[in-house]
């Protein structure tokens, strides 16, 4: 197991309200929360599967948005949505097809709806491109990357933009092919 990130904050989390009451161990504050979403994406990135996904898993289960929405002086993100898309991503990669497409839209769906195109811009690059290319779904990874080519234009970014190019030049250059199909 993977310890926590502690961070010492004297003031809790507006937006976890009932999230503390349901935390067996120890009060969560917003900011052990976040850290949680960036432990379990490092450990994605490391390969570590099983750790990410029950990090991430943390996240979701335990973390509520405030009543007014997303607050983006708090988080630039949203910590839900984000760790939502990255534990879809998660369960792709251990081949956990089950319910991955309630998981996308659960990620997808707010994001697009709060206008943070940001976390749009994070949300179709972490989940939707990638697993629509592994699914073998071409035309859902190109419907990915062009959204993310609207998003990246209308916040004029041009990080985003140059990842934009790259999903749609994948997309272009891939007979898509489900993960695990035989060449």
């Amino acid at each position: 197991m993977v310890g926590r990130i502690h961070v010492q904050r004297p003031r809790r989390c507006p937006g976890l309200g009932s999230a503390t009451r349901r935390s067996h161990a120890t009060r969560w504050r917003c900011h052990e929360i976040a850290g949680d979403r960036v432990l379990g994406t490092s450990l994605l990135y490391a390969g570590k599967l099983a750790d990410a996904q029950d990090s991430l898993q943390r996240v979701v289960d335990l973390y509520v948005t405030p009543s007014g929405g997303h607050n983006p002086l708090l988080f630039v993100y949203d910590q839900r949505v984000l760790a939502r898309a990255r534990l879809a991503r998660v369960l792709s990669l251990r081949a956990i097809w089950t319910g991955l497409t309630r998981k996308l839209d659960q990620a997808s769906r707010p994001a697009r709806s709060s206008g943070a195109g940001i976390t749009v811009c994070w949300v179709l690059q972490d989940a939707l491109c990638p697993i629509a290319l592994m699914r073998g779904d071409t035309a859902g990874a190109e419907a990915a990357a062009a959204g993310l080519t609207d998003w990246a234009a209308r916040m004029n970014a041009t990080l985003w933009k140059t990842i934009a190019t790259g999903w749609r030049e994948s997309c272009s250059s891939t007979t898509a092919k489900p993960l695990g199909a035989s060449s």
